[in-house]
């Protein structure tokens, strides 16, 4: 089984946000993420933003979701195959999918 995100690719919520109080004070910050969070809640598709939702569509194994982990951003994580990865990106086609892969990291070059 392959990891999979699923991203909103339309993604208004820089412009939803936009204006207001740039303050980086903890109040602020917090408000911000308030709305953000309120934002994605009431602008997500419910077939995808939840387990549920996904299950219904394909069989994988959820990983997170906007509605419980990942409010701020909106990604979906799930972890199937490739052809269930096929059936979700029909069924959501204003989301992104992009298949998740370890990344290793670059030795550094040790000089002299």
């Amino acid at each position: 089984m392959a990891r999979f995100l699923l991203l909103p690719k339309d993604d208004d919520v820089p412009d939803a946000l936009a204006g207001g109080d740039l303050s980086l004070s903890p109040q602020a910050r917090a408000a911000k993420v308030k709305s953000l969070t309120t934002f994605r809640r009431a602008h997500a598709d419910p077939r995808l933003s939840s387990g549920r939702g996904l299950r219904a569509v394909a069989n994988v194994k959820v990983i997170a979701t906007p509605q419980r982990h990942t409010p701020i951003t909106g990604v979906t994580i799930f972890e199937g195959t490739a052809e269930d990865a096929e059936k979700i990106q029909e069924a959501a086609p204003g989301a992104e999918m992009v298949e998740d892969f370890r990344l290793d990291l670059i030795s550094p070059v040790r000089s002299g």
